[in-house]
């Protein structure tokens, strides 16, 4: 009899064991630096991550650093079950000076005890007309609504000054609150519109967004476009 438990324990033992270290939370981030590129000075840009929990147990965020007040990461929950994924938004805002700038979040789990960190970086500039291939006018996408009177849409001019014809692409999450229209094409050394306009029913509370844009001339040039929407005054 105490030679079959010594045999049991042998065997089980070992099992349960490996089972109790497979059943580790873990965390997995695809993508974790993002470009915001040319930035327009004293705006807030917006940009994502998604965060996977791809171990067998309860991924747990304790904790986001992002370094100063000036970005913010907030959570709709800190847990992400096994197999989930949950999408952290950063909002970052710029300051007056212009320069290259970055800022690293560290996120804090029970998957290990080191943080992971997520990456942005970008060029802010006083006169966003100067880049050398494209830039947006406006540079900031003003929307309000204003006592009675709603401005929930804009056209916006693309510029290109670059010798070749030039596509955009989005390299950032969508706007949540917006829909964005862009050109397909913007001639050399000419201009296209793009279209945005407020989603119905969000037009009620003032919000800032952005979204990033990626020309396709041999430096893939970057570019954000903040986009905000205020009220001022009595509305209905």
């Amino acid at each position: 009899m105490n030679k079959l438990r010594e045999i049991l324990s042998a065997t089980i033992l070992p099992l349960l064991l490996a089972s109790t270290l497979s059943a580790a939370p873990g965390l997995t981030i695809n993508y974790d630096h993002f470009d915001f590129g040319l930035v327009p000075r004293n705006s807030t840009v917006m940009t994502g991550f998604w965060l996977h929990s791809t171990g067998e147990d309860t991924l747990k965020i304790s904790e986001i650093k992002t370094g100063c007040s000036c970005v913010l990461a907030p959570l709709e929950r800190k847990e992400i079950a096994p197999g989930d994924s949950l999408f952290l938004q950063l909002t970052w805002e710029m300051k007056n000076k212009v320069s290259k700038v970055g800022k690293y979040p560290y996120i804090y789990t029970n998957a290990q005890d080191d943080p992971f960190r997520v990456y942005m970086d970008g060029v802010v500039m006083r006169d966003p007309d100067s880049a050398p291939v494209a830039y947006s006018t406006p540079y900031v996408l003003e929307l309000a609504r204003v006592g009675e009177k709603l401005i929930d849409s804009l056209e916006f001019d693309l510029t290109n000054k670059f010798e070749h014809d030039l596509m955009a692409e989005v390299t950032s999450p969508q706007p949540l609150n917006c829909n964005l229209v862009l050109p397909e094409i913007l001639p050399a050394f000419g201009s296209a519109k793009g279209y945005i306009k407020v989603k119905p029913g969000l037009t009620e509370e003032e919000f800032k967004t952005s979204f990033t844009l990626r020309f396709t001339d041999p430096e893939s040039t970057t570019l954000t476009i903040p986009v905000r929407f205020r009220i001022i005054g009595g509305g209905n």
